[in-house]
């Protein structure tokens, strides 16, 4: 999904379960958990589904999220697959449930697989990295229950994306990290997930991130056989090449120019599952329109946001960055992984450059083909056709 203000579709992350079976080690999201514990009922569910169906964009994306949706039980969707199908007649939709793995089943798969949902699953890499964060209440590591499960889609024939939180432990086994992933054979494609800032503690150092990134980079870059995406790699090259944004880290202001919202289990909506605390109203009493563009909330928190990025604005790399996910931003409003994107889009840049992709702000769509990897130039190719880019 390419983001921007006029955008006709609407993305929506819906917490449905503020339970969890898990308890990472770095969840980002345990002290929402701890303080508004709760499901989503019905009542809120079928709000969601009316406004969305009210609602002027073309399209939706509903993204089933906790917590661990799953601990909803295969009822709840079945339930939410009759509302939607109720009441988005001619409305373009789709649905991806984002779960940790550990609760699928064959009854899960089955259901999902004939509804079309997307699934996207949490996996740190192999046991080792995954292990490390990922584990159970009662301590014990969850990767072998997960790639149980993964059998299983594959045996279905189902497809998959992972998303990985990108940890110091992946830097020691970098090589397996990616081969893992590699040999994957329903893996659509992954993210790396960069951890929310801490400043009590920070599962990857401010110098390995860098080191993570470009590495893997290189590897998926001039790999000729990849069949497969990885997220944050694939928008930072579409930045270097054509200052446009694939993923919400880079957004400029993804405040007030994304069209995503955030729905808690009491139907509460915030712009991001990570600014919960920016409360812009609750969606059984206004419209989506006015809960993205019209908020006085949203509107207050975006000229915040504008007076951070002021200080980047004449940095040379500020229209590939954009100044950050401002989750990762220190007490004085800095991305404290400031010189870490630097380091990533100069490594980036200057491999663009020296394979002639692009060269001294020209470009030429038929350099694309000087890209190895074939699914990062099919993709790239793909934006220069759907998108238009000025060469």
């Amino acid at each position: 999904m390419v983001y921007a203000k006029d955008n006709k579709e609407v993305k929506l992350i819906l917490n449905i379960s503020n339970n969890c079976n898990m308890q990472c080690k770095y969840c980002y999201y345990q002290s929402e958990m701890n303080y508004n514990p709760g499901e989503m009922d019905e009542e809120i569910l079928e709000s969601i589904v009316k406004r969305v169906a009210e609602s002027n964009f073309e399209k939706a994306e509903f993204i089933w999220h906790g917590g661990e949706p799953l601990t909803r039980g295969i009822d709840f969707f079945r339930n939410l697959i009759k509302l939607q199908k109720k009441h988005l007649t001619g409305k373009a939709f789709s649905n991806n449930v984002q779960t940790n793995g550990t609760l699928l089943t064959k009854e899960f798969l089955q259901l999902f697989k004939e509804n079309n949902f997307s699934i996207g699953i949490s996996l740190d890499g192999i046991q080792d990295t995954h292990d490390e964060y990922r584990i159970y209440k009662n301590g014990k590591g969850t990767f072998d229950d997960i790639i149980i499960n993964i059998k299983e889609m594959e045996k279905a024939g189902l497809e998959y994306g992972i998303l990985s939180v990108c940890s110091d432990k992946i830097l020691e086994y970098m090589d397996e990290y990616y081969t893992f992933f590699k040999s994957r054979k329903g893996l659509k494609g992954f993210d790396i997930l960069i951890p929310q800032y801490s400043e009590k503690s920070q599962i990857v150092s401010h110098n390995n991130l860098s080191k993570i990134l470009n590495y893997l980079f290189d590897k998926w870059f001039y790999d000729k056989e990849s069949s497969f995406d990885i997220c944050i790699l694939s928008s930072i090259a579409s930045e270097v090449l054509f200052k446009l944004p694939l993923s919400c880290s880079f957004i400029e202001n993804c405040i007030d120019h994304s069209p995503l919202v955030s729905i808690s289990p009491d139907g509460t909506v915030s712009p991001c599952d990570n600014l919960t605390y920016m409360d812009l109203g609750n969606i059984k009493d206004r419209s989506l329109e006015a809960l993205i563009f019209e908020s006085p909330t949203r509107k207050m928190y975006s000229k915040k946001e504008q007076s951070r990025l002021k200080t980047c604005l004449f940095c040379e790399w500020y229209n590939y960055c954009k100044g950050g996910c401002p989750l990762m931003t220190d007490k004085q409003g800095k991305n404290v992984y400031c010189q870490e994107y630097k380091n990533i889009f100069a490594h980036v840049k200057g491999i663009m450059e020296d394979l002639e992709i692009r060269t001294n702000n020209s470009f030429n769509s038929s350099s694309l083909n000087n890209i190895p990897n074939p699914y990062l130039r099919e993709k790239m190719k793909n934006i220069v056709q759907t998108i238009g880019v000025v060469e």
